[in-house]
């Protein structure tokens, strides 16, 4: 599998769970909603979690996390 990078698209399966777990105001302003604001960042993915995947978005041999 490739590991990709997601935006939240409005009208979605995982589009009201993105704008509950958004900091920003995802729903208002549609600039929020590109992928790299991470406006889907939570507790469970940290910047830290997600800077590592996207490291190995750009180097498919990598598997370490």
């Amino acid at each position: 599998p490739i590991i990709a990078e997601y935006s939240p698209i409005p009208g979605t399966d995982l589009w009201d769970e993105a704008v509950a777990s958004s900091p920003y105001p995802i729903a208002e302003e549609p600039l929020f909603q590109n992928n790299s604001l991470l406006p889907c960042r939570n507790d469970h993915l940290t910047y830290e979690m997600y800077h590592s995947l996207k490291l190995m978005t750009r180097t498919p041999e990598s598997t370490d996390m």
